[in-house]
C-alpha cells in the first residue's frame, strides 16, 4: 500500500502540469479533485462520515502540499460540523495563500470573519466555565459600560437642546441688534431742533397753531432711496412701504417709484 502513494502522487502532478498550461483556477481545481485520496475524502464526506474525511484530507496534503482544495474541504468540516474553529481559520487561510485569485475570495473573507466571531463566543463560555466569578466580574463591568452609555445618551440629548435654546437666544440678540443698530442710525442722521447737519431728511412740523395741533413727518428723498429703504428707515419694517405709497400716490412716478428731492408725507 505504501508504494501506490508515489504512484498516485506523480499521476496528480502530472494532472497538474496539464491543467497548468490554461493556469485557471477552475482548471486547477478540478484537476485536484482527480486526486484518489481526495475522491475518497468527498465520498466520506457526503456519506456524513466527517471524521474519515478529516483524515483523508490531511492524507491528501501529506502527499501534495500545495492541493488548495483539501485545505478549503478540511476548513469547512471544522467550521461546519467540527466547530473548531481554530483549525477552520488556519485552513481558510491557507487556501487563500495558495489560491490567491479564486473568485471565492469573498466568500471566504466571510466566513473567517464569522469563525472568528464564533471563536470568541465558544472562548467567553469557555471562560464563564473555568471561573464562574470573572464571569460576574465581566457581567458588572459589561452593566457599568451600558449606565454609562445612557448617561452619555442623556447628555447629549440635553445639550442638544441647550444649544436649541441658545440658537433661538442668538438669533432674537441678533435682531434686535439690528432694530437697535436701526434706531441709532435715525438718532444719528435726523436733524435735531438745534439745526445740527443733515444726514437722512426726516422732518418733524406742527400743523396749527392750537393747543390740539397735531405733528407730521416728510422725509426728502436721496440717491438710492426706495419704498422700502425709507420704510426701513422710519419704521424699522421695509414690509410697511405700502403706507409712504399711499400718503403720496401724487408725488410718485409709475405708483412706486421715488425721485431724488420728493418730499414724501410720513404717515
Amino acid at each position: 500500500m505504501k508504494r501506490t502513494i508515489p504512484h498516485l502522487s506523480l499521476l496528480f502532478l502530472g494532472t497538474l502540469a496539464l491543467a497548468g498550461c490554461r493556469r485557471t483556477v477552475a482548471d486547477i481545481e478540478a484537476a485536484e479533485h482527480q486526486h484518489p485520496t481526495l475522491r475518497q475524502a468527498r465520498a466520506s464526506e457526503q456519506a456524513g462520515d466527517f471524521d474519515r474525511a478529516l483524515k483523508l484530507y490531511q492524507e491528501v496534503l501529506l502527499q501534495s502540499p500545495t492541493a488548495a482544495s483539501a485545505h478549503l474541504q478540511l476548513a469547512l468540516i471544522y467550521h461546519d460540523h467540527a466547530k473548531d474553529y481554530i483549525e477552520a481559520i488556519h485552513h481558510y487561510r491557507r487556501y487563500l495563500a495558495l489560491r490567491p485569485k479564486t473568485e471565492k475570495q469573498a466568500m471566504i473573507a466571510g466566513r473567517i470573519q464569522k469563525a472568528e466571531q464564533l471563536l470568541a463566543t465558544q472562548s467567553a463560555r469557555k471562560l464563564s466555565a473555568s471561573d464562574p466569578s470573572g464571569q460576574v466580574a465581566l457581567l458588572q463591568q459589561i452593566d457599568k459600560l451600558n449606565a454609562s452609555l445612557v448617561r452619555a445618551e442623556a447628555e447629549k440629548t440635553r445639550l442638544a437642546e441647550t444649544n436649541a435654546v441658545l440658537t433661538r437666544q442668538i438669533a432674537d440678540l441678533n435682531g434686535r441688534i439690528k432694530r437697535l443698530e436701526r434706531w441709532v442710525d435715525r438718532l444719528q442722521t435726523t436733524p435735531g431742533t438745534d439745526g445740527g447737519a443733515p444726514g437722512r431728511r426726516l422732518l418733524t412740523s406742527a400743523e396749527g397753531t392750537s393747543a390740539g395741533a397735531t405733528a407730521s413727518r416728510t422725509y426728502e428723498v436721496r440717491d438710492g432711496d426706495s419704498l422700502s429703504r425709507i420704510a426701513d428707515f422710519v419704521y424699522g419694517d421695509p414690509t410697511l412701504w405700502p403706507r409712504i405709497r399711499d400718503a403720496n400716490r401724487d408725488k410718485l412716478r409709475n405708483g412706486e417709484r421715488v425721485r431724488v428731492g420728493d418730499i414724501l408725507v410720513i404717515p
